[in-house]
């Protein structure tokens, strides 16, 4: 770590070998692996395990730990972000959004409970789950 709070990406690195992943798959299931790597870090959110403002692995270090090609954890924090519960700082890194989705105070005009999204995120199909 370096004095000022500032991370120090090598010394990250070296702290992620040899903890358990944050999500995991499994090969044998129907289900594709950028929507199992989505449905896990959504669902632990959701759950509170993951906090607003949390660091989480890059998609190359997320990749080389789950052993899959790195295309489906690009695909899952795609949309992720797309939905408002990734963000991203240049050169820091992709962290859990401080808002998240359904706990943002309603802009003016809007009923209670909906969300205003980018008009790229409005385009996108909806996802209801399994």
């Amino acid at each position: 770590m370096t004095v000022s709070g500032e991370i120090d990406m090598t010394t990250w690195n070296t702290q992620l070998r040899g903890v358990a992943p944050i999500v995991t798959v499994d090969r044998r299931l129907s289900e594709p692996l950028y929507q199992q790597i989505y449905d896990a870090f959504r669902a632990r959110i959701v759950r509170g395990d993951l906090r607003g403002g949390q660091l989480v692995p890059s998609t190359r270090e997320l990749a080389r730990e789950l052993g899959v090609s790195r295309l489906p954890v690009l695909d899952a924090y795609a949309q992720l972000l797309a939905e408002g519960y990734f963000e991203t700082r240049v050169g820091a890194g992709t962290f859990v959004a401080a808002s998240l989705p359904g706990r943002a105070e309603p802009h003016a005009g809007a009923p209670a409970g909906e969300r205003r999204i980018s008009a790229l995120a409005a385009a996108l199909p909806r996802y209801d789950g399994p």
